[in-house]
């Protein structure tokens, strides 16, 4: 039984050695890619994003004083 044992698990091994393992296949495509680069232009655009917050107990309040500030604000960038 011993012989049986040391037999097939010499068999076993030779097995393991004359087949490739599952996991590597050399028949598979690779693309692998690296790059860097550097772009420069005269801008030609700016988006600008502004905003103003006015509490009061009176909506109508607020949204005069949000209306007066916003357009002091846009004023005072145009006038930049």
């Amino acid at each position: 039984m011993k012989i049986f044992v040391l037999g097939f698990l010499g068999l076993m091994i030779t097995f393991a050695f004359l087949h490739p393992v599952s996991g590597t296949n050399e028949n598979v495509s690779k693309l692998i890619v690296q790059g860097e680069g550097e772009v420069t232009a005269v801008p030609d655009q700016v988006t600008i994003l502004l905003g103003v917050q006015t509490r009061n107990a009176k909506a109508a309040v607020a949204a005069d004083e949000n209306a007066r500030l916003m357009n002091q604000t846009i004023e005072s960038l145009l006038a930049a």
